[in-house]
């Protein structure tokens, strides 16, 4: 079935661009390290296959408990995409409005095996990026900044971390997940249902969202917690945030 087979991202390069420079303009902190991560996140997903829930779950837990308060104006929900295929679940506003751990774990892992990476897709958005920024810097990001981290990462492109400006400033903590996994839920405008079947993702989700993502309905819990190790800069593994 269509929702069932692996998917990847087809967005030219300009628009997701576009979108990205209109979401970092409210982030200021947002450095050249954290546009790769977006562009680098939005094209490759939860940025590797996972082959199960273990890992997730571990490193889930060891986070939840210490996530503390949301931060002012804190989203529930990124989107990624301008289409909002992708998203990032923002974990603190999420367990503030009552989303649950095990629902989340359970479609952090279904997102990651159902999407391909498009490699070739991500570098041609980098490279506009690189294009964009001759014309002059995007807040804190330069030309000579592009430069510097693409002669750093290429050719390999690996996933990396958020710079330690982004880190200090955000404290990010979130879970890439596709966005056709959540659907609105009929209670509150404040909760959102993870398209999931109990034990398993449900074939077709009835209807899109990428509005309402905090909470949960409990009936629908299929899977238990999880979350993702942490990355080495520039090293070759790869994170699963």
């Amino acid at each position: 079935m269509l929702a069932l087979a692996a998917i990847v991202l087809a967005l030219p390069a300009e628009t997701l661009l576009e979108h990205a420079v209109s979401e970092w303009r409210k982030a200021p902190e947002t450095r050249i390290e954290d546009a790769y991560k977006w562009l680098y996140q939005a094209t490759h997903g939860g940025e590797h296959a996972v082959p199960d829930d273990a890992g997730p779950r571990t490193w889930l837990a060891r986070e939840w408990d210490s996530l503390g308060d949301p931060l002012p104006a804190e989203e529930r929900a990124t989107k990624l995409t301008p289409d909002g295929g992708l998203l990032r679940v923002h974990l603190r506003p999420y367990r503030a409005n009552g989303g649950n751990r095990e629902m989340l774990l359970a479609v952090f892992v279904e997102s990651s095996r159902r999407f391909r990476p498009a490699k070739a897709e991500f570098h041609a958005v980098w490279r506009r990026l690189g294009v964009r920024l001759r014309v002059g810097s995007l807040g804190n990001m330069s030309r000579a900044d592009w430069r510097r981290l693409d002669r750093l990462l290429a050719p390999e492109y690996p996933a990396i971390h958020h710079s330690p400006a982004f880190e200090r400033a955000y404290r990010p903590a979130y879970r890439v997940v596709l966005g056709e996994l959540w659907v609105p839920s009929a209670n509150s405008a404040f909760e959102a249902r993870p398209c999931l079947e109990p034990g398993k993702v449900s074939p077709m989700c009835p209807e899109r969202s990428v509005t309402h993502v905090s909470g949960m309905d409990k009936r629908t819990v299929a899977a238990p917690e999880g979350l993702e190790p942490p990355t080495p800069a520039l090293g070759r593994r790869r994170s699963i945030r």
